[in-house]
């Protein structure tokens, strides 16, 4: 027992040093049709009423239920910004890896984060992907106070301090495998905190965030278990699926344990239970 109690200790990260280290947040959101571009040379953006991140794979099944259900989407003000993570998938983009795993802290696919903060983890829970929109209050978005692209520099200000922005480029892509259309997939990415920065406009749109570093706290956005339609991307393995939850990694841990010193408790048991009866025939 005393072994257990060191390991849980090693395991689970203090409370010191999680509140040491501040959360990423997203604080705004500007979306620019690249379309504008064909007919001015200046092109402003608009504010969506949700942001919803959806993280899939060409390789995963369950992703191919979740882009059938995006595809039937009546058009609205929420805007849904694709990325493949995966380094299997021709369109994968590194920076949406390491948004994935990094600063949102996901292990599996396919996954939704709407806001920047609200959770929908398998295609079991993204199938209630309107329900969770309904019961969001439209986004408050604020932050940029300027967002202008002119001539392929994206000029913007800000009156929050110790952010910077990222800027996602998205087009449409073949599925790798099915060659049906992926609308709106990342497939650019430049982020800096100077106010005027060149951008790739070979695209449909810009979608530009204005963010606090650090890693996310999520919360979900389901009332129910992710017990369905998810799979783990290939660049993780089942130990790293514990290890971004120590709670899970403890309780491994300990039925490991368990099981490894049942043997001797089994024969500590009998011996205890054993020696009174000798020590009566004496």
């Amino acid at each position: 027992m005393l072994v257990l109690a060191l390991l849980v200790l090693a395991v689970v990260p203090s409370a010191t040093a999680v509140s040491e280290e501040e959360p990423g947040v997203l604080l705004d959101v500007v979306i620019i049709d690249l379309d504008c571009l064909a007919t001015n040379s200046t092109c402003s953006g608009y504010r969506p009423a949700h942001l919803a991140e959806y993280m899939g794979a060409d390789w995963c099944q369950p992703c191919q239920i979740v882009e059938s259900q995006l595809d039937e989407r009546t058009e609205d003000d929420t805007f849904i910004l694709r990325h493949h993570p995966s380094s299997r998938d021709v369109s994968y983009l590194s920076e949406s890896y390491y948004r994935f795993s990094t600063i949102l802290g996901l292990w599996g696919l396919p996954t939704m984060v709407i806001d920047g903060e609200g959770l929908l983890a398998g295609s079991s829970q993204i199938a209630e992907l309107e329900f969770a929109l309904s019961n969001r209050s439209d986004t408050n978005f604020t932050g940029l106070t300027a967002v202008e692209l002119i001539n392929g520099t994206l000029h913007w200000d800000t009156t929050t301090s110790n952010t910077f922005i990222e800027v996602w480029t998205t087009a449409e892509v073949s599925h790798g495998e099915e060659g049906y259309a992926l609308a709106n997939m990342a497939v650019n990415h430049t982020f800096s905190s100077d106010a005027a920065i060149t951008v790739d406009t070979d695209g449909d749109f810009l979608v530009i965030m204005l963010q606090i570093d650090g890693p996310v706290e999520l919360v979900s956005d389901s009332n129910t278990l992710a017990n369905a339609g998810i799979e783990a991307i290939e660049e993780g393995t089942a130990l790293d699926t514990f290890t971004k939850d120590p709670v899970i990694l403890v309780i491994v841990v300990s039925i490991f344990l368990l099981l490894i010193s049942l043997p001797a408790t089994v024969m500590l048991i009998r011996e205890i239970r054993n020696k009174p009866q000798s020590d009566e025939s004496e």
